[in-house]
C-alpha cells in the first residue's frame, strides 16, 4: 500500500502532458499486445489447416485411388482366368496383362507418392501425438509396399502362365494371390482408416486452437478497454476535482470574500493554478485589509476637520498636523492599491500559462482518439484473418465432397466386381469376399467424410463466432473513443473557466484603477485644506465645503470597499 501510495503521489506530481502520454503509451502497448496475440494465433490455425489440406487429404484421396486400382486389378484377373481355357482368345489374354501390370506400376508409383506426404507431414509435426501417428502410418506404408510385392510378383507368374495356356498351373496359383489379395486389401483398409483418424484429430487439434485463441483475444481485449477505461477515468475525475477547487476559489474572490484556503498536493499545472490563486487572495486579504483601516482612518480626520472648522482660529495647528496625517494615510493608501494592481496582473500571466496547458492537454487528448481509431483498424484485420480461415474451411469441404464421390464410385465397382464374381461361380469365390470386402471399405469411407464435414461446419461456426467477438471488441474501443472526446470536452470547460478567471482579473485590475483616481482626488482636496489652514480666518467657508467633501469620498471608499470580506482588520 505504501508503494502504491507513493506511486500515485509521483503521478500527480507530474505534467498534464506526461500524464496524457504515460496513459496513451499504456492503451498503445494494450493495442500492440491483442494484434500480436490475435496474429500469432491466426497464424498458427492458419498451418494446421494448411497441414490437413496438403497431406492429410491428399493421403486420403491417394489411398482410395489405391482401392479403387486393386480393386479393377482383381477383376482383370478374375477376367483373365474366366477366359484362360477358352480358344482364340490370346489377344484378350495379353490386353488383360498389360492393364494388370499397368495398374500395379499405378499403385506402386501412389504408394511411393503417399511415403513423399508421409515424410513431409513429419517434417512438420508440430506435436509429439501427430509425429507418432505418422510414424506409425509410415510403418503401415512399408508393410503395404512388402506386400504389394509379393502380390505383384505371383499376379504376373499367373497371368505368364494363362498367357502360356497352363491352366492348372494358374488354378494352383489362384489360392495363393486370393490369400495375398486378401491380406493386402485388409492392411490398405486400416491405412485407410488410421489416415482418416489423423485427419480427424488434426481438425480437433485446430478446432481446440481456434476456440482458445478466440477466448484469448476477447480475455485480453476486455481486460485492454477495461484499464484504458479506468485509467481515463481517473485522470479526469482527478482533473475535474481540482478544476472545481479552482472555480469554487475564483467564485469567493469575485464575491469580494477573500478568505480562501486551497490545499492541493499536486504539483502539475493545475496544482501551481490552485496555489497561485490561494496566494493572490492572501495578497488581496491583506491589500483590502490596509485600504479598509485607510478608509476608516480617513473618516475620523475628516471629521476631525469637520470639528475644527467651528474652532478655525483655536485649533489651526491641530488642523494642520492632522491635515499633514492625511497626506501621509492617502499615499499609503496609493501604494496599497498599486500593489493589488501588480498582484492581479501577476494572476492574470499565470492564467494564461494555464490556458496554454491545457490547450496542449487538449490536443494530447486528440491524439489519444486517433490512436484508438488505430486500434479499431487493427482489430478489423484480425476479423479479415479470420475471415480468411472461415474462406480455407469452405475448400476443405470441396475436398471432402470429392473424397465422397469417388467413395461413391469405389461402391459401384464393388457391385461390378460382386456381379462379375457371381457370373464366375466357384472360381471367382474369393473375388466376391473381397468385392463385398471393398464395398464395405467404401460405405465406411462416407461415413467418415460425413464426419469430416460436419467437424468442417462446426469450424466455419466458430470463425463466425471469432469475427462476432472481434466486432464486439471493436465496439467497445468506440466506447473509449468516445471516452476520450468527453475528456476532451472537460478540457474545453477548463479553458473556459481559465477565462472566466482571467475576467475577473481585468475586473479587480478595473477596480484598482478607480481606487488610485479616488485617492488622488482626496489627495487633492489635503491639499487644498492645507492651503486653506494658511489663510484659515480668511477662508473659514471654504475649508468647511472642503471638510464635508473630504467626509463624502471617505464614506464612499468605505462603502465600496466594504462589500469585501476579508481576515483581519489592522
Amino acid at each position: 500500500m505504501l508503494e502504491i501510495s507513493i506511486m500515485m503521489s509521483y503521478f500527480n506530481n507530474q505534467s498534464i502532458k506526461t500524464k496524457m502520454t504515460v496513459i496513451v503509451s499504456i492503451m498503445l502497448s494494450l493495442t500492440l499486445v491483442v494484434a500480436f496475440f490475435a496474429y500469432y494465433q491466426m497464424q498458427k490455425i492458419k498451418t494446421e489447416l494448411h497441414g490437413i489440406v496438403e497431406d492429410d487429404i491428399p493421403l486420403t484421396e491417394l489411398t482410395t485411388t489405391m482401392t479403387t486400382k486393386q480393386l479393377e486389378g482383381a477383376i482383370i484377373l478374375e477376367k483373365s482366368m474366366r477366359v484362360a481355357g477358352l480358344k482364340g482368345s490370346s489377344e484378350d489374354k495379353t490386353t488383360y496383362h498389360k492393364q494388370f501390370t499397368q495398374l500395379s506400376t499405378e499403385i506402386e508409383q501412389e504408394l511411393d507418392e503417399v511415403a513423399s506426404i508421409l515424410k513431409h507431414a513429419r517434417e512438420n509435426a508440430n506435436t509429439v501425438e501427430l509425429l507418432n501417428e505418422i510414424q506409425a502410418l509410415e510403418s503401415g506404408l512399408e508393410q503395404l509396399k512388402n506386400e504389394h510385392s509379393s502380390y505383384h510378383s505371383i499376379a504376373e507368374s499367373l497371368l505368364v502362365n494363362i498367357d502360356l495356356g497352363n491352366v492348372e498351373a494358374a488354378e494352383e496359383q489362384l489360392k495363393t494371390i486370393e490369400h495375398n489379395q486378401q491380406l493386402f486389401n485388409t492392411h490398405l483398409e486400416n491405412f485407410l482408416v488410421s489416415i482418416e483418424s489423423l485427419t480427424k484429430n488434426a481438425l480437433l487439434q485446430t478446432e481446440a486452437h481456434e476456440i482458445a485463441a478466440v477466448k484469448g483475444m476477447v480475455i485480453v481485449g476486455v481486460v485492454s478497454i477495461i484499464i484504458g477505461v479506468l485509467l481515463g477515468g481517473l485522470f479526469a475525475r482527478r482533473i475535474v476535482r481540482s478544476l472545481h477547487v479552482a472555480v469554487d476559489a475564483a467564485k469567493q474572490v469575485a464575491n469580494g470574500d477573500f478568505n480562501v484556503s486551497i490545499h492541493s498536493n499536486s504539483k502539475d499545472e493545475i496544482g501551481v493554478l490552485l496555489e497561485n490563486i490561494n496566494v493572490m487572495a492572501r495578497r488581496l486579504d491583506a491589500t483590502i485589509s490596509k485600504v479598509l483601516f485607510s478608509s476608516e482612518q480617513i473618516t475620523s480626520v475628516a471629521q476631525d476637520i469637520a470639528a475644527a472648522t467651528e474652532q478655525t482660529n483655536q485649533a489651526i495647528q491641530s488642523q494642520q498636523i492632522n491635515t499633514d496625517g492625511v497626506a501621509s494615510a492617502m499615499m499609503e493608501m496609493t501604494t496599497t492599491v498599486q500593489q493589488v494592481a501588480d498582484s492581479t496582473i501577476q494572476a492574470s500571466t499565470t492564467a494564461g500559462l494555464a490556458k496554454r496547458e491545457v490547450s496542449l492537454g487538449s490536443d494530447v487528448v486528440s491524439s489519444n482518439s486517433n490512436e484508438i481509431n488505430t486500434l479499431v483498424s487493427q482489430i478489423q484485420f484480425s476479423s479479415n484473418k479470420v475471415q480468411s480461415v472461415s474462406n480455407e474451411s469452405n475448400a476443405i469441404s470441396g475436398f471432402v465432397k470429392s473424397i465422397s464421390e469417388i467413395a461413391d464410385q469405389t461402391n459401384l465397382l464393388a457391385l461390378n466386381a460382386a456381379i462379375e464374381a457371381a457370373r464366375a461361380g466357384e472360381a471367382g469365390r474369393g473375388f466376391s469376399v473381397v468385392a463385398e470386402e471393398v464395398r464395405n471399405l467404401s460405405q465406411r469411407t462416407q461415413a467418415t467424410t460425413s464426419d469430416i464435414h460436419r467437424l468442417i461446419a462446426d469450424l466455419q461456426d466458430k470463425a463466425t463466432q471469432a469475427v462476432q467477438a472481434i466486432d464486439q471488441s471493436r465496439h467497445m474501443v468506440d466506447s473509449s473513443a468516445d471516452n476520450a472526446k468527453k475528456a476532451s470536452g472537460s478540457l474545453n470547460i477548463i479553458d473556459k473557466s481559465v477565462d472566466d478567471v482571467n475576467c475577473m482579473n481585468m475586473e479587480i485590475a478595473t477596480a484598482c484603477e478607480q481606487q488610485a483616481a479616488t485617492a488622488e482626488e482626496i489627495n487633492q482636496s489635503i491639499v487644498s485644506i492645507s492651503q486653506s489652514g494658511l489663510e484659515v480666518l480668511g477662508g473659514s467657508t471654504l475649508t468647511a465645503q472642503s471638510s464635508e467633501h473630504l467626509a463624502n469620498l471617505a464614506e464612499d471608499l468605505r462603502s465600496l470597499m466594504g462589500q469585501f470580506k476579508v481576515s483581519r482588520a489592522i
